[in-house]
């Protein structure tokens, strides 16, 4: 099927919120989909736009929130994925473009196995996410997220952490593996685990590593320059309403 516009829905306790099949030409844009087994379920499509959407609590065993298989040429951008157990799954695919999303609270954040170079994750924000993404030795390549277990400093004042953030996780790799493992993902041993891989694995340079994650100082200062504009149109309403309210009284 060519051509398919998927907008302004709300899909709740399905199999699939929406499943695509050998599809090209696709838009899905301004959607809800909620306790799903899974969101949306993508395969064999081409050209494909996933935008705008809240994406939210598919927690099941086999649950998530945006599964692609042998998909080409996607763009996902500015959507929710929150509590969801995987929020985004990209198994055999090609020029993926995952960019401005939020990832919040989900079990896993990204999975990818089979995913080619010329994809990329990119000015995405990572919060309270158990685990930031698994892969399998091809990787995913991560560039300019926030991150919100990232500890590094900002010594240029570029708003770009000085040293790599490193995603890697023995767990999570071994949840690739075997998916019966996630039952454990928030016990005290994972926990340390994970800890430890973000310290002993600094060194990665080709595994799921941002080489310049973005800072939430940089964040706040987008968000204040946007407050500002806010407040500006704000006095500028206020005062206009004014003006007429006492031009009304003398009249």
């Amino acid at each position: 099927m060519k051509r398919i516009d998927v907008q302004r829905n709300k899909v709740t306790k399905s199999r699939y919120g929406t499943h695509f099949m050998y599809s090209s030409g696709v838009k899905v844009l301004f959607n809800t989909y909620l306790h799903n087994v899974t969101g949306l379920m993508v395969m064999m499509t081409t050209d494909l736009e996933i935008s705008s959407n809240k994406v939210s609590t598919h927690n099941g065993f086999n649950s998530y929130g945006v599964l692609m298989y042998d998909t080409q040429e996607a763009m996902i951008r500015k959507n929710s994925f929150q509590h969801n157990r995987v929020g985004v799954a990209l198994q055999k695919s090609s020029i993926i473009q995952i960019q401005e999303n939020r990832f919040q609270m989900n079990q896993t954040a990204l999975e990818g196995t089979k995913v080619d170079e010329r994809s990329t994750i990119m000015d995405n924000q990572f919060t309270g996410n158990i685990l930031t993404a698994r892969s399998d030795s091809q990787g995913l390549r991560l560039k300019h997220n926030f991150y919100d277990d990232y500890t590094g400093l900002d010594v240029a004042g570029d708003g770009f952490g000085d040293v790599p953030y490193v995603a890697v996780s023995s767990f999570g790799q071994w949840m690739v593996r075997q998916p019966v493992y996630q039952f454990f993902v928030a016990s005290p041993s994972v926990v340390i685990l994970t800890s430890l891989d973000q310290q002993i694995n600094k060194t990665e340079r080709n595994l799921l590593v941002d080489n310049e994650p973005k800072l939430m100082s940089n964040m706040k200062e987008t968000e204040l320059s946007l407050n500002s504009v806010q407040l500006l149109i704000g006095l500028v309403v206020s005062m206009c309403s004014l003006w007429l309210w006492k031009r009304g009284i003398r009249v």
